[in-house]
């Protein structure tokens, strides 16, 4: 799986696109299995240094459910102009996104077909 993230910055718009591309392998998974969703909105974390490092609630987007194929070429926008840490959530947003998917294609590679079987009897 190739995941592009491209962030770009416009006139204090901060955005962050992201691009999917499965190999060979992952799409018949997922014509097997079923294109798994990735929620590109919901909680956003951040990881606070503290001891232990621990993730905490940064901010949270309303839930942006789309299927994994279906996601590519998604962009969020932050507007730098009324929010001074647009900067700082767009990149925490990509790297929460990214583990998103991470673990979503994970899953998927584990499945295994145990019902695809050919069988043949002679009489």
């Amino acid at each position: 799986m190739d995941i592009r993230i491209t962030q770009t910055i416009v006139n204090r718009i901060y955005s962050v696109k992201f691009d999917i591309t499965p190999t060979d392998d992952e799409n018949k998974l997922i014509n097997k299995f079923g294109d798994p969703d990735v929620n590109y909105g919901g909680v956003i974390t951040k990881l606070d240094t503290s001891i232990p490092p621990v993730e905490v609630t940064y901010f949270t987007l309303p839930d942006n459910w789309r299927k994994l194929r279906g996601g590519t070429g998604w962009t969020q926008k932050f507007d730098g102009s009324t929010d001074a840490l647009a900067d700082a959530k767009a990149i925490e947003y990509a790297r929460n996104i990214k583990n998103q998917i991470t673990t979503v294609v994970a899953t998927l590679r584990a499945n295994v077909d145990t019902f695809t079987t050919v069988a043949t009897t002679t009489v």
